[in-house]
């Protein structure tokens, strides 16, 4: 039986045991990521599972379950987002993070020191998906602001707009 936890997570009762952990608020073991609702999961080529929070940072989670890194929101301006929608890692091994009100930033996996990238004259676009194409072009999808195609190596990026009748343009 698989069960939704409103804002906390997801937990499976399995017929017969199978090694499901729930890690969460509240868990019965012990709270490993906080109080705060999950946004945004990613395991990035290191097997490490990334969690987005929504206002309590991100958290890394290595292969044998144990939080090897939690970074949190702060006054410094280089710190992760409050609200981390998205997480992605680029054929490079850089690690990228959408949020809801910062914008796109490049996070250091080791130190959670981020680089917020400027979307145009949009700072703060709402990104809640990120991808990479074949050409090593990062896709950015954000909320009313329509997409964006950046090319990582150059930082060059093109806006598509959303059109009078919701198309891009």
């Amino acid at each position: 039986i698989w069960t939704g936890v409103f804002q906390k997570g997801v937990v499976l009762f399995p017929a017969e045991s199978i090694g499901f952990r729930y890690v969460g608020h509240k868990s019965v073991v012990s709270n490993r990521i906080g109080s705060a609702c999950v946004m945004s999961l990613y395991k990035d080529r290191d097997e490490v599972l990334w969690v987005g929070t929504d206002s309590d940072g991100l958290y890394g989670i290595s292969p044998d379950g144990k939080i090897d890194r939690h970074f949190e929101n702060s006054s410094d301006p280089a710190s992760v987002p409050s609200t981390i929608m998205c997480i992605f890692e680029d054929s490079r091994g850089t690690m990228w993070l959408g949020s809801y009100v910062h914008g796109l930033a490049k996070v250091d996996k080791q130190t959670g020191k981020c680089r917020y990238v400027p979307l145009k004259n949009l700072p703060g676009s709402s990104i809640y998906d990120i991808t990479e194409d074949a050409y090593g072009n990062l896709w950015i999808a954000t909320m009313g602001d329509g997409l964006f195609c950046m090319e990582i190596d150059s930082g060059k990026i093109v806006h598509y707009q959303t059109g009078d009748y919701g198309y891009l343009i």
